[in-house]
């Protein structure tokens, strides 16, 4: 009897919400009949309800490569800034540096009594305060991206940071003739060309953006992953 009574009462019940979910979904169909738009937004409104379901693009993360493109794209556009810097400037920034190096030394190494006293930074921290923002300086000489924590003093290797500012200007008496040299090159592949008309790239402006590279990477040396 009580089976019997509860099948009888369970029926019109499930009966009148199959009727009701039949013609949710008949009024859902001819909606996106009608407005095919708002039928997309409904149905991304209903996938932003349940969870772990991403129907947005804009939600997508940043990603690195394209700040990596933007940063070779500007520095293939300003080749011609960067051979010019090779070609002198950077033996005269380089010889600042070191300077500026030699003075960084100095002044760090009278400071250190005051930190018996008082609670101050450590040498290397004081040493790679000074001598960062330099560094920093002939990297963005050559269009080198800088990661946000670029000046941070726990960004360097101290002993490489020294060794770097005081060797870059014999070096960079090295690159200025190189830079010449290319600079020639590069002036006379573009008026040469490519009589075949085959190779699209420019070998001058590679060439430069090589050499680019390879202080780029010498700098770098001092500079924490």
């Amino acid at each position: 009897m009580s089976s019997t009574g509860g099948s009888s009462l369970m029926t019109p019940i499930s009966s009148m919400d199959l009727e009701k979910n039949s013609t949710a979904r008949q009024q859902t169909t001819a909606r996106s009949d009608r407005d095919p738009e708002k039928a997309v937004y409904d149905a991304r409104g209903d996938s932003q309800q349940q969870p772990g379901i991403m129907t947005d693009s804009a939600s997508l993360s940043y990603s690195d490569d394209d700040g990596d493109n933007n940063g070779r794209r500007q520095q293939e556009e300003s080749a011609v800034k960067i051979v010019l810097f090779f070609s002198g400037p950077c033996v005269i920034l380089s010889a600042l540096n070191t300077a500026w190096a030699c003075i960084s030394l100095v002044i760090t190494l009278l400071t250190q009594p005051v930190r018996l006293c008082a609670k101050r930074p450590t040498f290397a921290q004081q040493l790679a305060g000074l001598l960062g923002p330099a560094l920093n300086l002939q990297l963005r000489c050559i269009y080198t991206p800088l990661a946000p924590h670029a000046n941070e003093d726990s960004s360097y290797h101290i002993v490489m940071l020294v060794a770097v500012h005081i060797l870059s200007p014999f070096l960079s008496l090295g690159v200025m003739p190189v830079a010449w040299v290319l600079a020639a090159f590069w002036v006379s592949s573009a008026i040469i060309g490519d009589p075949a008309g085959v190779d699209k790239r420019d070998d001058g402006r590679d060439t430069v953006l090589w050499l680019r590279g390879w202080w780029e990477g010498w700098l770098l040396r001092s500079v924490k992953e």
